[in-house]
């Protein structure tokens, strides 16, 4: 291995970290995001769960941003 961190568990923790954030301002009542951070969140909510149903994609993506070929 390459010693990197397989793209499928930064997806994971990103979607993770989504569903926390939406469960704890359920959990405590908050008020709902505005209208334009909440397209803004929920954009990259699906964003990211796209790039869970083409790993190997996402993966070479990445792999060309960070010049690893």
């Amino acid at each position: 291995m390459s010693g990197g961190i397989p793209v499928f568990w930064v997806l994971v923790a990103i979607n993770a970290l989504f569903v926390g954030v939406y469960l704890n301002r359920r959990i405590r009542g908050l008020a709902p995001l505005p209208a334009p951070l909440s397209l803004i969140a929920q954009g990259l909510f699906v964003a990211v769960n796209c790039l869970f149903l083409f790993q190997e994609d996402a993966q070479r993506y990445l792999n060309w941003l960070t010049g690893a070929y």
